[in-house]
């Protein structure tokens, strides 16, 4: 299985709501969206722990799955979910020292 994803920053309950009731649309957004990223190709929970491990070891961070990332489903739906992120995903990714942020993605792609 592969999913599809697009990382979403700003506030969890505006962006949920937004999504509802306006769709994707809504979420181009800046009032609502603070920043996105879009990752537009199929990754798997293989890929997202190699992510997670890869920003562990350039951080100095002992090792944690993706899915420990995971803080809970916002928006359950049969097609699509939506799922908050821990601060401690984003505390990792804020780690990864500046001048290591290009070898993050090199690493991650190797593996």
């Amino acid at each position: 299985m592969a999913m599809l994803i697009d990382f979403y920053t700003g506030d969890a309950k505006r962006i949920v709501d937004a999504w509802h009731r306006e769709g994707g649309d809504a979420l181009a957004d800046t009032r609502v969206v603070a920043s996105h990223a879009d990752l537009s190709f199929h990754l798997g929970p293989e890929e997202l722990d190699q992510l997670v491990l890869t920003a562990c070891e350039l951080a100095a961070r002992p090792p944690m799955t993706f899915a420990a990332c995971v803080r809970g489903e916002l928006s359950p739906d049969a097609e699509s979910g939506i799922h908050e992120l821990s601060d401690a995903f984003r505390d990792l990714l804020a780690e990864v020292p500046a001048e290591r942020a290009g070898q993050l993605y090199e690493r991650w792609m190797e593996k």
